[in-house]
């Protein structure tokens, strides 16, 4: 009897199911990577988010702080939300006194000063994604007391937008 020598190799229906099992494979490795870079893009405007909110609330408590009590005025610019703009006078360590406006103006929250009288203003950025700041009093028999709220956004990962509410309860005013 003669031997017939049969070639081993892989027939196409196993073929077949190799190509679908790496298919299968392939897809789930899409989605996780499609995750992996949503998530890290959202995180990554969160810590951004807060980083900014932080910054321009330091400032503007720092700067409340140190404001004279009986200069405060609380107002809006035209066509800006209710109570989303702040005038006072402070007097530096150098005996100086200068005038502090802090606004909300589209979507941009802007510090300017200058020295009492003078003519132009010094203007400064403290975000430029803001959606809402808000400037009250907690208690309208203590005016020196103020609190200040703001919301920033970020966009994120497909056009997303994240948001951050933070807010400063109670900045004592200590110049009365």
């Amino acid at each position: 009897m003669v031997k017939i020598n049969r070639c081993k190799g892989t027939s196409l229906v196993e073929l077949m199911m190799g190509i679908t099992i790496m298919g299968v494979v392939g897809m789930v490795f899409m989605q996780a990577q499609r995750y992996i870079v949503r998530f890290t893009l959202v995180t990554k405007a969160k810590q951004q988010t807060v980083q900014e909110s932080r910054t321009a609330l330091m400032v503007m408590q720092k700067l409340v702080q140190q404001g004279q009590a009986s200069t405060f005025e609380i107002d809006q610019s035209t066509g800006q939300p209710p109570y989303s703009r702040l005038y006072f006078k402070m007097t530096t360590a150098e005996g100086t006194v200068k005038e502090v406006k802090i606004y909300q103006l589209s979507k941009i929250l802007y510090l300017d000063y200058r020295d009492e009288g003078a003519a132009n203003w010094n203007e400064k950025v403290l975000t430029s994604n803001v959606r809402f700041v808000s400037f009250f009093y907690t208690k309208t028999d203590d005016s020196r007391l103020l609190s200040i709220s703001l919301t920033i956004s970020q966009k994120t990962a497909e056009n997303k937008e994240t948001f951050l509410q933070m807010a400063l309860q109670k900045v004592r005013i200590y110049n009365t």
